[in-house]
C-alpha cells in the first residue's frame, strides 16, 4: 500500500515535470533582409518581442536568385539555434529605402532594407522555407511585406511544400508604409499554423500587378513536449492508473 502510494506521488511529479518542460523550446526568431553595404547589427521590438531582441540578417549579394541559400538562425536572445534555418529564393534583387535610419531600432528602421520581386504574373513570387524546426509545433508567423510605392502590397500565402501548389491560408498587405506601427494589414500580416512532420514552414509573397517586397519576418514557436518529456509523462500517468486498479481480496 505504502509502496504504491509512493509511486503515485512520483508519477504526479514526473507528469508535472514533463508538462513544465514544454516551455523549454518556446523561441522567437527575427529575420531582416539587408544588402551588405547596409549591414549593421540590429536589435529592437517589432510586432513580437522586446527592445533587446537581436535580429538575424539575411545578406543579399545577388540578383535574380533562384536558390534558397539557407542561413542558420539565432533566437531573439542572440543564442545560436543549430539546425533552424531560413532560405529565400525567387526574387529579383534587394534594395534600401533611404528615407529611414538603419542605425536605430525604431519600428520603421527595422524594415528599411528589403528583397523585391517582379509581379507574380511574370513568375516571380518570393518564396521562403523555414526548416529544421520542431515537427508538428504550433507557431505564429509575422511577415513584413510593404512596398514603398502605391499598389505594392502583397499576398502572403502559407503552403504545404516548396512547390506552393497547395495553399493553406493567405493574407494581404494593402499599404505602402514600412512603418510597422501602422498596423496589421498595412505593412505586415500575422499567420498561424503548425510545422509539418519534417519541421518545415513554407510561404510566398506575391503581387500580380506590381513589384512587391519582403522586409522581414518573425517566427514564434509554441512550446511542444520534447520526446523524453512525453515518455516521462506517459509513464507517470500509467503508474497513476496502476494505483487506481481495484485490489483483489
Amino acid at each position: 500500500m505504502k509502496k504504491i502510494k509512493a509511486l503515485s506521488v512520483a508519477a504526479i511529479g514526473a507528469a508535472s515535470l514533463a508538462i513544465g518542460n514544454q516551455s523549454a523550446i518556446a523561441q522567437l526568431y527575427d529575420v531582416q533582409f539587408v544588402q551588405p553595404s547596409q549591414y549593421t547589427a540590429m536589435s529592437g521590438a517589432a510586432v513580437l518581442g522586446s527592445s533587446s531582441d537581436n535580429w538575424n540578417q539575411y545578406l543579399v549579394n545577388w540578383s535574380y536568385d533562384n536558390n534558397p541559400n539557407p542561413m542558420t538562425l539565432a533566437n531573439a536572445a542572440g543564442n545560436s539555434a543549430a539546425g533552424m534555418q531560413v532560405g529565400v529564393w525567387n526574387y529579383v534583387g534587394a534594395s534600401y529605402w533611404a528615407s529611414g535610419n538603419t542605425t536605430t531600432a525604431d519600428p520603421a528602421s527595422l524594415m528599411e532594407d528589403y528583397i523585391y520581386s517582379a509581379p507574380a504574373a511574370d513568375g516571380w513570387p518570393i518564396k521562403v522555407q523555414l526548416s529544421a524546426l520542431p515537427a508538428n509545433a504550433s507557431y505564429q508567423l509575422v511577415v513584413y511585406a510593404a512596398g514603398n510605392g502605391a499598389g505594392q502590397g502583397a499576398t502572403i500565402s502559407l503552403a504545404t511544400d516548396n512547390t506552393f501548389s497547395t495553399i493553406l491560408q493567405s493574407s494581404t498587405t494593402t499599404g505602402n508604409d514600412r512603418d510597422i506601427t501602422q498596423g496589421q494589414g498595412d505593412a505586415y500580416q500575422i499567420l498561424n499554423g503548425t510545422t509539418d512532420g519534417s519541421g518545415n514552414i513554407f510561404f510566398e509573397v506575391a503581387n500580380t500587378s506590381q513589384y512587391h517586397a519582403l522586409n522581414g519576418l518573425q517566427l514564434e514557436l509554441t512550446a511542444v513536449p520534447e520526446p523524453s518529456s512525453m515518455a516521462l509523462c506517459f509513464g507517470g500517468l500509467m503508474l497513476l492508473g496502476l494505483q487506481r486498479r481495484p485490489r483483489s481480496r
